[in-house]
């Protein structure tokens, strides 16, 4: 299924496109063909409202006639031909575009980028444009899915977890669908677990051992309802996800391996200030 999927995509992200140039009835194949692979991540993902402004756009690809079959409001003119002439200037002023298109596509590989410098030039000179560049949504993504576990103790030994209202956490725990939005919160959590902590993931740990309740408000789960931790700290995962079988047997969504630690514990030192966000004072403990 894997396979196929990602061979689908392929084609409909390589290959399709071309339509878009192609007559009415080739147009209109690309427009179905677009907006059933926006379904289909918009079924299995969290893309914000990408996924919407790409079936939006592709509206383009339909004529007044073909829209006025589900707008009752657009006038339904005849589809006249489009004189040779046109089609033969269309495609003679895509050839560049796509060239320099498939230049930046193919920059990033190692093996070609010797082979295209003498397209630099060209590239340059349309480059205040910004009509080609390589912009993509997630264009580089990762194989591996690292998750930041942030617990809470009263004495250092015994820690509890704090649970995400939609970002992965508990192993039992289904994904959620939350588009066409993003909690702040969850998707930045993404990022932080790619890299070392950075200053506002502090002020979160800063704010949960003051038992914020603005913060506190943010998470599913609060293991400490009548005080505050502590101590906090965060460990970092590598999440998969479960077989079908291992899900009906166990209930377990994802199997979870711990990767080390994000950050050790900590606890508010005496006299500790927060300014701007970041606490400016620590005391770490092993």
């Amino acid at each position: 299924m894997q396979k196929l999927s990602t061979a689908a995509t392929l084609v409909l992200e390589t290959a399709v496109p071309f339509l878009v140039f192609a007559p009415r009835r080739l147009r209109q194949l690309a427009f179905v063909l677009f907006n059933a692979l926006q379904a289909a991540i918009m079924a299995t993902g969290n893309y914000g409202f990408f996924n919407v402004q790409s079936i939006v756009l592709s509206l383009w690809l339909l004529d007044d006639k073909a829209l006025s079959r589900v707008m009752p409001f657009v006038p339904a003119e005849p589809a006249r031909a489009r004189p040779l002439w046109r089609t033969v200037m269309g495609g003679a002023a895509a050839v560049p575009l796509l060239t320099l298109g498939a230049r930046e596509l193919l920059s990033r590989f190692d093996f070609t980028r010797d082979k295209l410098r003498k397209l630099d030039r060209p590239a340059g000179w349309v480059r205040p444009f910004r009509s080609v560049n390589a912009y993509g949504l997630f264009s580089m993504m990762t194989v591996r899915r690292p998750e930041i576990s942030i617990e809470g103790s009263d004495d250092g030994e015994h820690w509890r977890e704090y649970v995400f209202r939609y970002k992965v956490s508990r192993p039992d725990k289904a994904p959620r669908q939350v588009a066409p939005t993003h909690p702040r919160l969850d998707w930045q959590m993404w990022f932080a677990a790619l890299g070392s902590p950075p200053r506002w993931f502090l002020s979160l740990l800063v704010r949960l051992m003051e038992g914020s309740p603005e913060v506190l408000s943010l998470f599913e789960e609060n293991p400490f309802l009548d005080h505050p931790p502590r101590y906090v700290r965060a460990l970092l995962y590598d999440y998969r996800m479960t077989d079908l079988e291992t899900r009906r047997r166990t209930g377990a969504w994802w199997t979870r391996k711990e990767l080390g630690v994000y950050v050790p514990p900590v606890a508010l030192g005496r006299g500790a200030r927060v300014q701007r966000g970041p606490m400016l004072e620590w005391n770490t403990e092993a």
